[in-house]
């Protein structure tokens, strides 16, 4: 009788740390649609703050504090490389290409085009995977739709990951946002952070999983700022004035409008009459940390794919019903149809639909 209370006791302990994720009293709670038209809106975008009670706050008060990975790539606490063990510059020396010649030009580029096809680069490379690893005393968490620089061309992060302090070189799935480079830069490594890209590009990595449906996304993107370049790179989006300008703009609207919700654990984004995402963490302290980063994909869209906000209010609290329910087989079926979450130590540390 002892042993089976045992593991009664354990999978209640399992099913409720997942339970938390729902709208009802004391777990997550939103705004009314007053109040997100009064003080969340700004031009093409709105937000439906989700603010965690204290029942939700108390069961996931033991996950300690995090790292993101933007502080990390500040600070040189992570390294970020390339999948093969070749010697960087004498890569980087054989990769140059002499502007004048024509021919050779057309070669390299026609490489390109195959070495794309295949998903995999010489020397053993893989485009679709990444070595990652901790050097650091901290905890670093790592979002799906972030953006690094460099290497032998730019990525977008294919899933959530926590790297432990210390840790071990370890794969990391990723997507390239840079379709016609595959030579190393200056530096040769991954050493600047970006952005979380766009809603409708992080939504082709994860749940689409195309490579090609990924690069059709970075080429409307980038056309649709005049920002295209040789290599095709997401990243081109800092070279326009017009879309910066307004980004910013976006930027010190929203964060000043968060910072007078306390307990914020993330929030609904909607432009036109359509619910654009989701996403929530498990504490405030981890959405702290992501706030920025993540409206800049929410941004992007609105500012881009967006129009004047004229949403029904029921449409959004539908689609939060529908993610955040209660029965968990329907939530995490919710989820994972509309996007995905990710899970370390059987807790739910974020969730993402679109």
């Amino acid at each position: 009788m002892k042993k089976l209370l045992l593991i009664t006791v354990v999978l209640f302990t399992a099913n409720f740390s997942f339970s938390q994720y729902n709208m009802e009293e004391g777990y997550i709670e939103t705004i009314s649609d007053n109040n997100a038209k009064a003080s969340f809106t700004y031009k093409h975008l709105r937000i439906y703050p989700l603010t965690a009670g204290n029942k939700f706050k108390e069961a996931h008060k033991d996950l300690g504090k995090y790292t993101s990975l933007k502080e990390s790539l500040e600070q040189n606490n992570i390294k970020i490389t390339e999948t093969e063990s070749v010697n960087v510059n004498n890569q980087r020396n054989n990769a140059r290409i002499d502007d004048n010649n024509q021919e050779q030009q057309v070669n390299v580029e026609q490489n390109n085009i195959q070495i794309q096809q295949n998903v995999s680069g010489g020397g053993g490379a893989q485009v679709n995977t990444l070595y990652i690893q901790n050097i650091s005393k901290d905890t670093i968490y790592i979002m799906a739709g972030e953006v690094v620089k460099g290497g032998k061309q730019d990525r977008i992060l294919a899933q959530d990951m926590i790297l432990p302090p210390n840790g071990k070189k370890v794969d990391i799935s990723v997507f390239c946002v840079e379709k016609n480079r595959w030579s190393y830069g200056e530096s040769g490594k991954f050493d600047k952070y970006f952005s979380v890209s766009s809603n409708s590009i992080r939504q082709k990595v994860i749940q689409d999983q195309d490579q090609s449906a990924v690069w059709e996304e970075v080429g409307k993107t980038v056309r649709k700022n005049n920002t295209e370049t040789n290599t095709g790179t997401y990243t081109s989006l800092v070279n326009s004035k017009e879309y910066n300008k307004e980004l910013s703009e976006y930027i010190n609207f929203f964060m000043k409008s968060l910072k007078t919700k306390s307990n914020c654990i993330g929030f609904v984004g909607v432009s036109g009459d359509k619910i654009i995402g989701c996403d929530i963490f498990a504490t405030p302290d981890l959405f702290n940390k992501q706030s920025e980063t993540i409206l800049n994909g929410y941004i992007t869209e609105a500012i881009i794919h967006g129009s004047t906000v004229n949403i029904k209010y029921d449409d959004v609290k539908n689609y939060l019903e529908e993610i955040l329910t209660v029965q968990q087989d329907k939530q995490d079926n919710a989820i994972n149809e509309k996007g995905g979450q990710y899970e370390y130590k059987n807790r739910k540390i974020h969730i993402t639909t679109f």
